[in-house]
């Protein structure tokens, strides 16, 4: 398997490995419905996500539904509250997945008095 010149993908040596004789679970990068159809259709009995259940939680749900056009691909970092992932998991995407959970290029909300302290703001309690 650690072959260069061989192009042919993992599934498809456990599949012939395993002649249908247990079932095989597929995943890896698999992103959007067409992804998941493409594991069936190379012979995996079910597909395994990961981070679409983070960045969709009901991911499963809208593509039973048919509705794809809701699913979210892509994350903001402000998102990540509202899905209640916590601090830690937080950290840990921003850190070690970053590349892969595709998260938006959101910036920093813009700085302001209501969101922030005046410049002078607290700084008797500095003293």
């Amino acid at each position: 398997m650690n072959e260069t010149s061989d192009k042919e993908p993992v599934l498809a040596k456990f599949v012939k490995a395993l002649h249908n004789s247990k079932p095989l679970i597929g995943g890896g990068s698999v992103e959007r419905p067409e992804d998941a159809e493409a594991v069936i259709q190379s012979g995996a009995t079910l597909v395994g996500i990961g981070r679409e259940l983070i960045r969709e939680p009901k991911w499963v749900q809208k593509v039973q539904a048919g509705d794809l056009k809701s699913i979210r691909y892509e994350l903001s970092p402000f998102e990540l509250d509202e899905l209640r992932i916590p601090l830690a998991m937080q950290m840990y995407l921003k850190d070690s997945f970053r590349e892969v959970m595709r998260f938006t290029t959101d910036g920093d909300p813009q700085t302001s008095y209501e969101t922030e302290l005046a410049p002078m703001e607290g700084f008797e309690k500095k003293l």
